[in-house]
């Protein structure tokens, strides 16, 4: 039994069809691997970091000694440590750690919300004036007593949030929100 040309070439045409069809999913698959692979390198780049940094200070603590502080608080059977070494390593340098990383968690998150809302990947707190407010609170904060002749209690978020309402009276159509 043989085939027509017009047979063969749809029999190529469904060949290529298929395979195209199934090259995106293969690509995306792909994709996902390179994805985790980095996200995994990132999260080993950041242990690695934290605990290369706990080991830094100006108490005089030899490295062996934070390693072994920090495992005897898992494992006190088995490494004891002194309890200078345990304050300083998790009463000040873990925290500041651990607060450093949550805290660059916590801006990078703003910073793709802000992008994300403005659909602008250029966007920053530079660009719409946020930083700016903020500098200014903080400045009018620290030497606020030449001003008032008290110290000015508020922080940069109040000077931010005034200088976004302002914003938003002085333009009130230029904020557009995206409401279902």
């Amino acid at each position: 039994m043989t085939m027509t040309s017009h047979e063969v070439q749809g029999a190529d045409a469904r060949h290529q069809k298929s395979h195209k069809c199934s090259l995106p999913k293969e690509e995306y698959q792909r994709f996902l691997g390179r994805k985790m692979l980095f996200f995994l390198i990132i999260i080993l780049a950041v242990i690695l970091l934290a605990s290369l940094a706990v080991t830094f200070g100006s108490a005089n603590l030899r490295v062996t000694d934070v390693y072994v502080a920090i495992l005897a608080k898992f494992l006190p059977t088995y490494f004891q440590t002194t309890h200078f070494a345990y304050t300083i390593i998790w009463g000040l340098r873990l925290e500041r750690i651990i607060m450093g990383i949550v805290a660059g968690m916590g801006l990078s998150v703003a910073g793709a919300a802000m992008q994300g809302i403005l659909r602008n990947p250029l966007a920053s707190e530079f660009t719409l004036g946020i930083s700016s407010a903020a500098s200014f609170g903080a400045a009018l904060a620290i030497d606020g007593r030449r001003f008032c002749g008290r110290r000015i209690s508020g922080d940069r978020q109040f000077f931010h949030l005034y200088t976004d309402c302002l914003l938003r009276r002085l333009w009130p159509g230029q904020v557009q929100r995206n409401h279902p």
